[in-house]
């Protein structure tokens, strides 16, 4: 079985459904982190409306598509300059998201914030990679 596989017979149980509600359960439980979103969200919407007064306008689905996608445009670019570095970084939960590093006019700038949501995503996705019983499960899940 090759790996295209077995991640469409993960799916087919419906194991993939399963884990990413743990998941986000799992985020919602971590009530300093989903703070820590919601603010971010919020400045970062703040931000797009001052930028483009229309974009309050836009239905809530079309606004929440818009800012997924500049999230995960915005962390493939931060990737891609690692590798070209040369820095394969390893996200940590040493980021402090409490502690500004980009301010403009008091308040942070959109690529800033941006980047503030990515790392505290990631933060979150390499202490679940890192999690010997969630890898553990998923393993039994795969070979049962």
């Amino acid at each position: 079985m090759d790996q295209k596989e077995i991640v469409a017979e993960f799916k087919k149980k419906g194991y993939f459904d399963t884990r990413r509600k743990e998941l986000f359960d799992l985020f919602v439980a971590d009530e300093t982190r989903q703070q820590q979103l919601e603010v971010l969200l919020k400045q970062l919407i703040k931000c797009k409306i001052e930028k483009d007064p229309d974009f309050f306008g836009k239905n809530r689905g079309k606004m929440s598509a818009l800012i997924q996608t500049e999230l995960v445009k915005r962390h493939v670019v931060k990737e891609k300059s690692k590798v070209k570095s040369g820095n394969r970084a390893h996200f940590t939960n040493n980021n402090d998201l409490s502690q500004p590093t980009a301010v403009v006019d008091g308040e942070y700038s959109e690529t800033e914030l941006l980047d503030r949501i990515n790392d505290l995503l990631n933060t979150f996705s390499t202490s679940i990679e890192e999690n010997e019983q969630f890898q553990n499960d998923v393993k039994a899940q795969l070979k049962g």
